[in-house]
């Protein structure tokens, strides 16, 4: 006989017991007392932590836009000449057209564009992680790297290997570098370079945790672990989706609330939400009018397979693993549009199955 148990768990209650001794003196298990004990039955996130990291680099200006930030203009001789003109008594007008009787010319170099400093956390927060030197170094990579001056060996010593880095940070390459690496160092000492720092944009990554040390180190969602997704409808009928993150869902269900939140972040209402394995049915425009269980076309049923942010993937119910991978139902072997064009996410109903697979009813 079919049956269709759907089951998705996130947490419960944890029974935790701890040793000690009791009244006669004998050491015994009791079970743990207190606080409400919760047990987390997903990976709330990647092994790999991240820290905060806020780098200086450069970035070109125009010359009326610098003088609002001499300080962190790069070049120092720029830097001295503005801050002479400035102790004569001249404002940024009259420094403006100093220079602009100079064709803003300054030791033979353009200064129309000026290079200055600035913290990449002005910008966009970025996070590092350490890696260790390998063949998968490239001049992009070394790009990433935090320390400067260890770039700058790096690059010197690809460009001596011809820009070959599977030769260059190969086992041997690297131990080549690091035998010579005041060669490629401008004749200064280094100590060696087995694993290096590298930053990217902090994107979706979240804090560990709130306090201490925790609230500066970073780690990326599991893959696999978006269980939740919800339907929103707005005033006008529009309806958007967005995937309820996993940490998000935790916290909700810890404090008794619905997995999903009540209204998304424009406003919108819930209509209803999906996780895996849901069943939804893709209705006309005559069925929209009057829906109807008993009416349902069964070619038009789907099954919901996945979701990241705001995007819905589905499958037919009738699938239960693609025959030849990425052909099918396109690249990702699941589909977000049909064939007519039409957005599954955003136009379906939900329909609620027993255990056996009989329609209870169907959530508009």
């Amino acid at each position: 006989m079919v049956s269709f148990k759907h089951q998705v768990r996130v947490i419960n209650r944890a029974s935790n017991y701890i040793e000690r001794y009791d009244e006669s003196g004998r050491k015994r298990l009791f079970p743990q007392t207190g606080a409400r004990q919760w047990a987390i039955r997903k990976s709330l996130h990647k092994d790999t932590v991240f820290g905060h990291v806020n780098l200086r680099q450069t970035k070109a200006i125009a010359f009326n836009a610098a003088l609002d930030q001499v300080s962190q203009i790069v070049d120092r001789q720029l830097r001295q000449q503005i801050r002479q003109l400035q102790a004569q008594g001249l404002d940024k007008k009259k420094i403006k057209a100093w220079f602009a009787e100079r064709d803003y010319v300054f030791n033979e170099q353009s200064v129309k564009k000026v290079e200055v400093y600035y913290f990449t956390d002005d910008k966009d927060a970025m996070v590092a992680v350490r890696k260790p030197l390998d063949a998968t170094f490239t001049e992009a990579t070394i790009a990433k790297i935090t320390d400067t001056g260890i770039q700058r060996i790096l690059r010197n010593y690809l460009a001596a290997c011809d820009g070959n880095s599977e030769l260059a940070f190969s086992p041997e390459g690297i131990e080549q570098l690091n035998s010579h690496i005041a060669q490629y160092n401008g004749g200064k000492d280094h100590k060696p370079i087995l694993r290096v720092r590298l930053c990217e944009p902090m994107g979706e990554k979240f804090a560990i945790g709130e306090s201490g040390n925790k609230a500066r180190k970073y780690a990326e969602a599991q893959k696999g672990t978006n269980l939740y997704l919800g339907v929103y409808e707005q005033e006008d009928g529009q309806r958007s989706v967005a995937t309820i993150p996993l940490r998000l869902v935790v916290e909700r269900l810890k404090q008794g609330l619905a997995p999903v939140p009540e209204t998304d972040e424009q406003g919108a209402k819930l209509c209803f939400w999906l996780s895996p394995n849901d069943l939804v049915y893709l209705p006309t425009e005559d069925e929209r009018q009057s829906p109807s269980i008993d009416k349902l076309e069964i070619q038009r049923i789907y099954k919901f397979v996945s979701s990241t942010k705001n995007r819905a993937f589905f499958l037919p119910h009738h699938i239960a693993s693609v025959i030849k991978d990425g052909t099918e139902f396109q690249a990702l072997n699941k589909i977000e549009i049909t064939e007519e064009r039409v957005k599954i996410s955003t136009n379906c109903w939900k329909l609620e199955v027993d255990r056996l697979g009989n329609i209870i009813r169907i959530i508009r």
